[in-house]
């Protein structure tokens, strides 16, 4: 089983979605730096959003490129 999971920082006020075997791991991983150089360092702490479990990688990761392609409402680009 697989998640597609959604955090929050406030701090940036931006979203991350990411996909993982273990949710809980992850998010901790998220927290605790455990990426030292990674965007999410920049933003703790992170707010779980949402999540969803999917039977496997592959479609967890291909519900992800979809999440990611859509835009906030309220966005422009340039």
């Amino acid at each position: 089983m697989y998640f597609l999971y959604i955090i929050y920082s406030e701090k940036l006020n931006r979203f991350y979605t990411g996909t993982t075997n273990d949710r809980d791991k992850r998010i901790e991983h998220h927290h605790s730096k455990f990426y030292p150089n990674s965007f999410t360092c920049k933003g703790i702490p992170w707010i779980l959003k949402a999540d969803f479990l999917f039977g496997n990688n592959a479609t967890a990761y291909f519900a992800g490129r979809f999440i990611k392609r859509m835009k906030s409402p309220g966005e422009t680009s340039n």
